[in-house]
């Protein structure tokens, strides 16, 4: 990597990389680098996560090259593209840098466009979708207001930047589980998700029930899922959809252009024939921050039983709601345990946010229940809590610690293991203090062995290792996913569960 981060105030830059660290943790993208205008004229890079030494990532931009005239023509749209070749000019500049994936994100203040953030590739080669492109907006929004803060703070001295700075700074979503925010994300979870899903496939269980959609709609863009039983005639999506679209526009809720509407559809176990007088029944079942949840249930000539349908529905997603709102209480305080006064902690948030996320997939890999799901996702989350007690700025970031600091490190289980009881986090308070406990007995702080250790510890240790081989924000050079998962296989059985490496292993794949 060329570039140079451009000189700014610790404090300011620190604020921007916290925000821009929710691409990490709400896009899932590996990489992120925002760039700003400068009173020159041209786009100067101002902080970066994820790109290496051996990335190529410009310093800076003038103002008419192909990258800034494309942004410039989005407004204050995102806009995604996963392939090279769909960019146009700059087919070459990504194909040199090794990016499959790109989005670019702008951002726009009140007098206009104030930068934009070139975000590269997703974890596990994914490709970027729809719902990235509100998530990414919302992130935008709040990058926009720090450039615009950081403005007013100059015209008003030295003090002035700084409080902009201090009153600025959310720390990234814990995903999955997620925090709601703008777009889809904002009505349910993925757990409410499945929730929901699972109630509109018990809704076929009827045979007078042709077929149940469910759809996902925000400003930008649209995904309906179809639940239909196996060799039933295929559903007419365009009236399906028109439909959906209707019951949105009495609601006033906004309606996504068709062109971005994606449908899908899944087949359940069950026969059943054509409807003869098939009957379209449609409810906005939730409604929050611009998106909605739509479902519409296509009953054959039976109205009251699509109505019927539809409120069983929504006394499920009620239910589910609720459920949901419970969670994001409780993720909200675990967060906040992270970074519980105005003092900062950027590393130990993103690595806590990516070893969080690595033991949601474990624990569904491993088939727990949604509530052991949850409590695994806090546990990530919250395994390291206790280095916000010790020397962090020292230790957390230490490549090679001295015999003392090793000491003063391994203290962090017992210290976190305190600190998440008194919080009433008893739940996980065992599989914070045993997450570095090993396999074969020779972890601390109390040696425990094999299936002795919690099994929520075991899935932490496996799931902090690997994120601290891969993160970008590592202490240690990353390295790829599948270098890592071969480390981790081979000291499966000795430091780590063979049967967590394995769920990972297929959670990566």
């Amino acid at each position: 990597m060329t570039a140079q981060l451009q000189s700014r105030a610790p404090d300011t830059e620190r604020a921007f990389k916290e925000v821009l660290y929710r691409f990490m943790g709400d896009v899932h993208a590996t990489k992120a680098a925002l760039y700003l205008k400068s009173t020159d004229g041209n786009w100067s890079l101002a902080t970066q996560y994820g790109f290496g030494r051996r990335d190529r990532l410009s310093e800076s931009f003038a103002d008419d090259h192909p990258i800034v005239r494309m942004v410039r023509a989005f407004g204050e749209n995102p806009r995604f593209y996963n392939d090279p070749s769909e960019t146009g000019e700059l087919e070459s500049y990504l194909t040199a840098a090794g990016t499959a994936r790109l989005m670019l994100v702008p951002l726009v203040g009140s007098a206009g466009q104030v930068g934009f953030v070139d975000v590269r590739d997703k974890g596990g080669q994914r490709p970027f979708v729809v719902e990235d492109l509100d998530l990414s907006r919302s992130i935008a929004v709040r990058l926009a207001e720090l450039v615009e803060d950081g403005e007013d703070g100059e015209d008003n001295g030295p003090t002035g930047g700084t409080e902009a700075v201090k009153t600025a700074v959310p720390t990234p979503a814990l995903e999955p589980p997620v925090d709601p925010g703008d777009g889809p994300r904002a009505l349910l979870d993925e757990p409410g998700f499945d929730e929901i899903n699972g109630a509109a496939v018990d809704g076929l269980a009827d045979p007078r029930v042709v077929a149940i959609a469910l759809s996902i709609a925000s400003r930008t863009a649209g995904a309906t899922l179809v639940h239909q039983r196996s060799g039933s005639p295929a559903v007419e999506l365009d009236p399906l959809i028109t439909h959906q679209a209707e019951a949105m526009r009495q609601a006033s809720v906004p309606v996504p252009l068709s062109a971005t509407w994606k449908t899908e559809v899944h087949r359940v176990a069950g026969t059943a024939g054509a409807a003869r007088n098939p009957v379209i029944g449609t409810s906005i079942l939730l409604a929050a921050s611009g998106s909605c949840l739509v479902a519409s249930v296509i009953a054959d000539a039976e109205p009251a039983l699509a109505k019927q349908t539809l409120e069983r529905l929504g006394c499920r997603v009620a239910e589910a709601r609720e459920r949901f709102r419970l969670r994001i209480a409780r993720r909200g305080l675990a967060r906040r345990l992270l970074q519980p006064g105005d003092r900062r902690y950027p590393e130990l948030v993103a690595h806590s946010l990516g070893v969080s996320r690595l033991c949601w997939s474990i624990a569904r890999v491993l088939g727990f229940d949604e509530s052991a799901t949850e409590e695994a996702a806090l546990a990530g989350l919250l395994h390291d809590v206790g280095m916000r007690e010790l020397d962090y700025d020292r230790l957390y970031m230490h490549p090679t610690p001295g015999p003392e600091d090793r000491r003063t490190y391994r203290m962090h289980v017992e210290v976190g293991d305190r600190i998440v009881r008194v919080e009433g986090f008893d739940e996980i308070a065992d599989a914070v203090r045993h997450h570095h406990e090993r396999w074969d007995g020779n972890g601390y702080p109390d040696r425990l062995a094999n299936t002795a250790i919690p099994a929520l510890a075991r899935i932490v240790h496996v799931a902090e290792v690997f994120d601290l081989f891969t993160a970008a924000n590592s202490y240690r050079p990353a390295v790829s996913q599948e270098r890592a998962l071969a480390i981790l296989q081979r000291a499966a059985g000795h430091q780590f569960d063979p049967a967590v490496v394995e769920a990972i292993a297929k959670v990566i794949a």
